[in-house]
């Protein structure tokens, strides 16, 4: 899946929320569901009612740290890996 971080999200998201930073806001733009960022992994709620979960590529995992720390950070884009079922 592609991912583009925009302005906007950037704007509304917020440092250190999991489900409200500017990453998870594209996310669940991207997918249409509910959207958990941490740094090393993605965890989505679709309306299956299962839980997916991919891995945040190193570009964006970076970016979120610097986001995270308050440092200025400019729109991006990444393609998602791959998802996996959990229960």
């Amino acid at each position: 899946m592609h991912v583009e971080v925009t302005q906007k999200d950037i704007e509304r998201g917020r440092p250190g929320a999991c489900w409200g930073c500017p990453i998870a806001l594209a996310i669940s733009r991207a997918c249409g569901c509910d959207a958990s960022v941490t740094h090393p992994s993605v965890l989505l709620k679709p309306t299956s009612g299962y839980y997916l979960r991919s891995r945040l590529p190193d570009e964006a995992r970076d970016w979120l740290l610097r986001f995270d720390r308050r440092e200025a950070v400019e729109p991006i884009s990444f393609d998602l890996p791959e998802t996996v079922a959990l229960i």
